[in-house]
């Protein structure tokens, strides 16, 4: 009795129309099969081994469970790439012409292939052909273990290593590839951009069409010029290790700044000789700015004399040092100059002045004493050469301008000492009278004593 309810249940479950379609749960099939609100489960027993050939061979669109092993197939095969062959155990492939040959591999897409094991590939044309690579995309190639290619023909043949985006290619291992038509090419190497190649192991491009030949370097910009001809396998003193390009084109390739593994830093310059070595064209120089107030020194090689040049807040060259001598030059143009005045008498307060030994707070008992003035007396006679800064509570002096003043209380000591030669000759002059008169009087003296004696 059982059985027969179980059968005349199906026949009401199960509805045939026009002997093709095949409906369940629906008396109006509208497909081959159609399922209405259950569930359908295909199913096998035990796990996979015995590979019989696939129900369907060769080219043609379909939707297949190939339970022998446990791979799905749906879309349309060409060819032989859905028979038994070409089908890796526990694989999916959808699409037109999609192969996932590697077992746990999926392919999505138009043409993609799955070649590695536990690999993925989709998009158009895309190939993960390493195990556990991936590859998305259109024509992105992963050729080795743990790769990892996503965009339009990115490449990547190193392990581990990541290429993404228009042209990208990882060829080095653990090596990382993003932007357009960049290249890693070294051992750990990172190339991002445009056009940029990081090919030594473990350096680093990152701008528009760089390249970085040292080991462990980084280069960011554009159109750097490499300084290293070709790609390096260690690291010396002068290699370099960080890079600004800003080059305009392959033709005119150059750096605005170079530090070397041995600490230099080039401005300018490709091959720094200090700790910091800039090398400027006219107008340039080295800026240094008070972010507060803006205020700014700048100092500039002149070329021509060659002499170190400094130039105030208004930008107006105030002295140098001359390259020979070393000699400190100030400005004193007197066409720079206005409100000229005549120093008055300097004399009597320079002498007034108490030049004196001494020692710095934060010098100890044993070091050189200094020889200078104390500023707060100096600032009583000589206040314009005396400068003191209110926030900071601290005298400062103008020592070169004392200069001046000495050479005004020598011209005020020249003055008395021409008129203390004046009196001189002028007492000579009187001395000179006085003894001429002198002897005269004496030979008179003389003559009055002969005439005396012949009298009597």
């Amino acid at each position: 009795m059982k059985k027969i309810l179980l059968f005349l249940s199906a026949i009401m479950t199960v509805y045939f129309s026009n002997a093709q379609n095949v409906g369940i749960g629906t008396n109006l099939p509208k497909a081959l099969l159609h399922v209405n609100e259950g569930n359908v489960v295909f199913a096998n027993s035990g796990g996979i081994g015995t590979y019989l050939q696939t129900p369907v061979t060769g080219s043609g669109r379909r939707m297949m469970w190939y339970a022998d092993k446990a791979a799905f197939r749906a879309g349309y095969a060409d060819g032989g790439k859905w028979d038994r062959d070409s089908i890796g155990n526990y694989s999916v492939a959808m699409g037109n012409s999609t192969v996932a040959k590697g077992n746990y591999a999926t392919a999505t897409g138009d043409r993609s292939a799955a070649l590695g094991n536990s690999s993925f590939a989709t998009g158009s044309f895309c190939s993960a052909l390493g195990n556990n690579s991936f590859a998305p995309g259109y024509s992105a190639t992963a050729y080795n273990s743990y790769s990892t290619a996503i965009g339009f023909s990115a490449t990547v043949t190193g392990d581990y290593s990541l290429a993404i985006g228009q042209l990208a290619s990882a060829s080095g291992d653990k090596s990382t590839s993003i932007g357009s038509s960049t290249s890693a090419s070294g051992l750990g190497s990172t190339a991002m951009g445009v056009g940029s190649k990081a090919s030594a192991p473990y350096n680093v491009a990152i701008g528009h069409n760089l390249i970085n030949y040292g080991v462990g370097s980084m280069v960011i910009g554009r159109y750097n010029r490499p300084v290293l001809t070709f790609p390096a396998t260690g690291i010396f003193s002068s290699s370099p290790l960080f890079i600004i390009g800003n080059g305009d084109s392959e033709a005119l390739r150059s750096n605005a700044l170079l530090m070397t593994a041995n600490g230099k830093l080039g401005i300018g310059t490709d091959v720094p000789e200090a700790n910091l070595h800039i090398s400027h064209l006219a107008g340039g120089g080295l800026i240094l700015e008070n972010a507060n107030d803006n205020n700014k020194w700048r100092i500039y090689s002149a070329s021509g004399d060659n002499n170190l040049t400094f130039y105030n807040n208004a930008d107006v060259e105030v002295a140098d040092i001359d390259d020979v001598s070393g000699a400190f030059n100030a400005i004193s143009d007197s066409r720079l100059k206005k409100n000229i005045e005549t120093m008055l008498p300097v004399l009597p307060s320079l002498i007034k002045l108490k030049p004196s030994y001494y020692q710095f707070n934060w010098q100890q008992q044993t070091d050189q004493k200094q020889i200078g003035l104390l500023a707060q007396e100096a600032h009583q006679f000589f206040p314009e050469l005396v400068s003191y800064n209110k926030e900071k509570d601290l005298y400062k002096m103008n020592y070169a301008g004392f200069s001046v003043v000495a050479i005004k209380a020598i011209q005020e000591q020249q003055v008395i000492i021409n008129n203390l030669q004046k009196q001189i000759a002028f007492l000579q002059k009187e001395t000179e009278k006085i003894n001429s008169l002198g002897l005269k009087i004496a030979a008179i003296e003389k003559l009055l004593l002969s005439n005396s004696s012949e009298v009597k």
